[in-house]
């Protein structure tokens, strides 16, 4: 779209021809010196100067056309901010396109994507500091956020008295799919209402075909992405149902009680294929008193000449009660297991010895079930849990449109 200039100007900083297209325009940028001109009434003047700012993220351009809701428009201007809080700052950009029946739309592009707005009019005051809901003509709005910002530069035509380091303060919030930001100065407040678009969106209202293959490219990426963060989320859940279904394979061998003593207990145990897991379950019967602990350590004890014995684990058996803010509570730990593979073939001694306790008495008594030939089933676990956290991260990482 090419734009009629309203008026030709030149910078009284440095003499090049600045076009000015909007009757309402306030403020011309130069873009060989950065000077803030005012406009308007009176001889345009030089009211400050502004850095020259980088790039922005996305491809939108001074002199670029939009077209919104079959309304062609030209990008004007861009404002940068910076906002901050107790905790971030963070930078947004800003631009500001007309069209020619002087019609005006900001368009937006911060961490949440973009964002199109037009300029409302309040129903009541407002103030951005304090007040926690703003009556605007479609309804009564909370505040969801709030917090100060200042520009970090600008270019191009704007329809304000644009300064380098103005500061201000921003109140927003949104509501069925509407946004909507206050900005207040020490001079005036406005309020503005929008919606988010997506960056595919922007690029077609642009008609840039190479933005828009950019885009498409990454959205297929991204489905890629998601698809493959769901193949090993999925992955990761058979491989978890898996260690389930595999921990209760297993030829039993040995099913006893076994009384609990300060000396040594042992239980014979036949193996006859070495290399394969064995799986010791064990579990105390009858209990404990309140409040009182036992430590029993297990290991097993190989059938060769040294008799050579192989730690299995310790088992903490206990009984707690006590009170908090929700009243009494009780715990128990009555179970306990533990994995073995036998090296060599004929019987073993599973050993059974106490190691400490808070109370005992020559009545307890633990269940032993040995199943041999088992599988070992944290190898499951362990690719399940690692391939799931990796498909989540892919999953959540993947971009999006």
């Amino acid at each position: 779209m090419s734009r009629t200039v309203l008026k030709e100007l030149q910078c009284p900083n440095c003499g090049t021809a600045l076009s000015q297209y909007t009757p309402g325009a306030q403020t011309l940028v130069c873009h060989n010196c950065g000077s803030y001109v005012a406009i308007g009434a009176g001889d345009a003047e030089v009211t400050g100067k502004t850095r020259k700012l980088p790039a922005p993220a996305v491809p939108v351009e001074i002199g670029k056309t939009i077209t919104v809701e079959g309304v062609k428009y030209m990008v004007l201007g861009r404002v940068v901010y910076l906002g901050w809080d107790d905790e971030d700052r963070w930078q947004w950009d800003e631009w500001q396109v007309g069209a020619e029946d002087g019609r005006m739309l900001w368009l937006a592009y911060d961490e949440k994507g973009f964002s199109i707005y037009k300029k409302e009019r309040f129903r009541s005051q407002f103030n951005a500091r304090t007040d926690r809901a703003i009556e605007l003509k479609s309804g009564t709005f909370p505040i969801h956020e709030r917090y100060p910002a200042r520009i970090v530069g600008a270019e191009g035509e704007l329809t304000w008295r644009a300064q380098e380091d103005e500061r201000l303060y921003v109140a927003e919030g949104a509501r069925g799919g509407q946004r909507y930001s206050v900005q207040q100065t020490e001079e005036e407040i406005e309020v503005y209402t929008g919606v988010g678009v997506s960056e595919l969106e922007v690029a077609k209202a642009f008609n840039d075909e190479k933005w828009i293959k950019r885009v498409n490219a990454r959205v297929t990426r991204g489905e890629h992405m998601r698809m493959i963060g769901g193949l090993s989320i999925l992955f990761a859940i058979g491989a978890i149902a898996m260690a389930i279904a595999v921990s209760a394979i297993g030829e039993r061998v040995e099913q006893t009680v076994v009384p609990i003593r300060e000396s040594a207990e042992f239980v014979d145990v036949d193996f006859n294929q070495p290399g394969r897991p064995a799986v010791v379950n064990m579990s105390l019967r009858g209990g404990l008193p309140t409040n009182t602990f036992m430590d029993v350590n297990v290991s097993m004890i190989a059938p060769d000449e040294t008799r050579t014995e192989s730690y299995l684990f310790t088992k903490s058996f206990w009984h707690e009660t006590g009170f908090d803010d929700e009243g009494a509570w009780t715990d128990t730990s009555y179970r306990g297991n533990g994995m073995f593979v036998p090296l060599m073939t004929g019987t073993h001694q599973l050993k059974l010895e106490m190691d400490q306790a808070s109370t005992f008495n020559g009545d307890m008594q633990a269940e032993i079930t040995i199943r041999r030939n088992a599988w070992a089933a944290q190898w499951f676990v362990v690719y399940g849990v690692v391939v799931g956290i990796i498909g989540a991260i892919i999953y959540f990482v993947a971009p999006s449109k």
